[in-house]
C-alpha cells in the first residue's frame, strides 16, 4: 500500500521554493542613509578662493526658493565656516542673503553693501562641506563642492565665483554649478540676470518743450555752442521739432504771429489779433496737387516774380526778428520720387533752371500803401 505524501520532507527544500528565495534575496540590496532636505533657503554662490592673496572676499550667498519671505532668524551655517543668523534676518521672496568673511572689505572691492557677517573660519581653496541648519537644528541644504571636475575648475583662484546655474535647482549635484559670468560674482542678485530682448524707448526731448532762443538778431559766433555759455537772459518758448518723416500742422497753432495754409486762400489762420491776412498778386493761383504729407485741400500756385502775397502792416510782422517756415512742392518732381518735399520733409528740391527766393521788406507799394511784404515765387 502507498500512501501520498503532500508536505515537506524534514531537512530538505523543495526545489522550486529554493528558487524563489534566491529570486526574492535578488531583489533585495541594502539602501545607504540618505538625507531628505527642504529646500526652501539653498546654497547659490560662493566665492571660496578670490583672485590673488584677497581673502578676505571670501563669501557665501543664500537664496530663498519660496513665494513669501523667509525668517531665518536663529539658523546657521555650519561645516568649513560657521555664522548664527541673528534675530529678525529675513530673506524676501525669491531674493537672496549673502554672508562675508569680511562684509567692509566686500564692499569696498564690490560696492555691495547688504553682506551679514563676518562668517568663522575660512572656506576651503580645495573644497569642502557646508550646511545651512535651522534653528530647528534640522538641515535645511548642504553643499559639498571640489575644486576638480565635475565640478567646475573656474572658480578656484581666478576671482571668478561658484555660481549655480539656476537657482531652483537642487545644491547637491555638481552639473548644478559652473562658473559666474563676471569677475567677483554677483553678491546679492540673480547670477545670470535674464536678457530681456524687448526694445525701450526712450525720449530725449518731448515735443513742443521749451526751448531758449535769442532774439536780438546779434552774431553770437561758436561761443553758444559751449555747454557752459550763459543763456539766462534769453527768452523761452515750445518749439515744435521733428525728424525724418512729418506732417505739417492742420490745425491752427496758437503760439504762431501768423499762420497761413494757402488752402483755397491767403487768409491769416493764427491766434493773432487782428488777423495778419494776406493779399495775392501777380496771377497767384491755388492747386489741387499738394504734398502726400498734407492730404488734402489745396496749395498756392506761383508762376514767376510777379507773383506773390502781400501782407499789410502789423506791429507783429514788423519786429525785427522772426522765423518763416513754409512747405514747397517743386512741380518738376513726382511724388514719391527722389523728392523729399513731396513726401513731407521741410527741404528744397529744384530743378536747375528753378530760382526761388522769399523775401520780407517793409517797402509800401501801390496796392498795399505802407506795408510788410512777404514774397516768395518760382520761375523757369
Amino acid at each position: 500500500m502507498f500512501s501520498r505524501f503532500s508536505g515537506r520532507s524534514r531537512g530538505h527544500d523543495h526545489p522550486s521554493a529554493r528558487r524563489r528565495r534566491r529570486g526574492l534575496n535578488a531583489r533585495i540590496e541594502e539602501l545607504e542613509p540618505r538625507l531628505t532636505l527642504d529646500s526652501t533657503v539653498v546654497f547659490n554662490e560662493i566665492m571660496y578662493n578670490p583672485a590673488g592673496a584677497a581673502e578676505t572676499l571670501e563669501w557665501v550667498e543664500l537664496h530663498n526658493q519660496m513665494g513669501v519671505d523667509m525668517d531665518v532668524s536663529r539658523w546657521r551655517l555650519d561645516g568649513g565656516v560657521s555664522f548664527a543668523f541673528p534675530n529678525g534676518t529675513t530673506i524676501p521672496r525669491g531674493g537672496y542673503l549673502v554672508v562675508a568673511l569680511d562684509p567692509a572689505a566686500l564692499q569696498a572691492a564690490t560696492g555691495f553693501a547688504g553682506a551679514l557677517g563676518p562668517f568663522v573660519g575660512q572656506l576651503s581653496n580645495g573644497g569642502e562641506k557646508l550646511e545651512l541648519i535651522n534653528n530647528s537644528n534640522r538641515t535645511m541644504d548642504t553643499l559639498d563642492y571640489r575644486d576638480d571636475e565635475p565640478w567646475p575648475v573656474g572658480p578656484d583662484g581666478s576671482g571668478f565665483t561658484l555660481a549655480k546655474r539656476n537657482a531652483d535647482a537642487a545644491s547637491e549635484p555638481a552639473e548644478n554649478w559652473t562658473t559666474s559670468a563676471q569677475a567677483g560674482g554677483t553678491p546679492g542678485v540673480a547670477n545670470f540676470p535674464v536678457f530681456d530682448p524687448t526694445p525701450v524707448a526712450t525720449t530725449l526731448i518731448q515735443n513742443g518743450s521749451d526751448w531758449k532762443y535769442d532774439d536780438t538778431a546779434t552774431d553770437l559766433g561758436t561761443a553758444w555752442r559751449d555747454p557752459a555759455f550763459a543763456d539766462d537772459a534769453w527768452a523761452s518758448g515750445a518749439g515744435p521739432l521733428y525728424a525724418g518723416d512729418v506732417t505739417p500742422p492742420m490745425t491752427t497753432p496758437t503760439s504762431l504771429v501768423a499762420y497761413w495754409d494757402f488752402n483755397d486762400n491767403v487768409a491769416d489762420h493764427s491766434a493773432t489779433t487782428p488777423a495778419n491776412n494776406g493779399v495775392a498778386f501777380g496771377g497767384v493761383a491755388y492747386s489741387g496737387d499738394v504734398p502726400g504729407a498734407v492730404g488734402g485741400g489745396k496749395s498756392l500756385s506761383i508762376t514767376g516774380p510777379s507773383s506773390y502775397v502781400g501782407v499789410a502792416a502789423s506791429a507783429s510782422l514788423n519786429a525785427s526778428v522772426f522765423t518763416l517756415s513754409y512747405w514747397l512742392k517743386d512741380p518738376g518732381q513726382l511724388d514719391g520720387v527722389g523728392v523729399s518735399t513731396s513726401t513731407g520733409h521741410n527741404r528744397i528740391t529744384s530743378r536747375g533752371s528753378d530760382s526761388l527766393e522769399t523775401s520780407v521788406s517793409n517797402a509800401p507799394s501801390a496796392s498795399l500803401p505802407d506795408s510788410s511784404r512777404l514774397k516768395f515765387y518760382s520761375g523757369g
